[in-house]
């Protein structure tokens, strides 16, 4: 859907399928995401906005009202978004009562949810499903050495316990190395010396395919 220039254009293909979840439009911002009526348009800065399909296709929003859900969407956060009346009006090309009407039909068909008014500064919830949350992927399992609720590594560790076991490896390799009698502050310094020679020796092979 092509929306009227300079205030407003869109990007990518506009034969978008109505099943795609969302929808990506360019609108106009200012560098620092915040825009007022006495900023020169040439400075602006184009950022985007995710439009659900739902959205677009709706036979009872105007092009307005699509407008305008966009220039709100630009500045969602986690689902919520706050962008001031004149922001909205200079980037969409409408007036204020404009955009109040606009608001109206996005709230009574269910779009988005509007608070404060009266002197205060706006704030907006989506309600698309787009913009809910996404459910943690990592999947917490109980550590075999510790009993604890944690993500594992390949060995079937967690962090804690995989990083314990590596220590009590490297001092062992150190009393073999130093003798059964050296003391901890000389198994400290070994174990730190062993490390730092590894990872000088890493670095210096890679700096060798680097310059080959």
């Amino acid at each position: 859907m092509r929306l009227s220039p300079p205030t407003y254009r869109p990007s990518g293909n506009q034969n978008v399928p109505k099943s795609q979840s969302d929808m990506s439009v360019r609108v106009l911002t200012s560098e620092n995401g915040k825009c007022s009526p006495s900023e020169n348009s040439r400075t602006q800065y184009r950022g985007h906005s995710r439009i659900p399909s739902e959205v677009t296709a709706d036979p009872r929003l105007k092009d307005r009202d699509v407008r305008v859900y966009a220039a709100i969407a630009l500045f969602e956060r986690g689902g919520n978004a706050n962008v001031g009346y004149r922001w909205i009006s200079q980037a969409c090309n409408v007036t204020i009562s404009q955009i109040g009407k606009s608001l109206h039909r996005l709230e009574q068909f269910g779009y988005l949810e509007s608070t404060g008014g009266r002197g205060q500064r706006r704030e907006y919830k989506l309600l698309s499903p787009v913009f809910e949350p996404k459910p943690a992927r990592v999947t917490l399992k109980t550590c075999p050495k510790c009993s604890r609720m944690a993500k594992l590594n390949r060995a079937g560790w967690c962090t804690r316990c995989a990083q314990a076991v590596t220590y009590e490896r490297l001092v062992e390799h150190a009393r073999e190395e130093l003798g059964v009698t050296a003391s901890d502050e000389q198994i400290v310094t070994h174990i730190e010396a062993r490390e730092l020679k590894r990872n000088v020796t890493r670095a210096l092979r890679a700096s060798v395919r680097r310059t080959a």
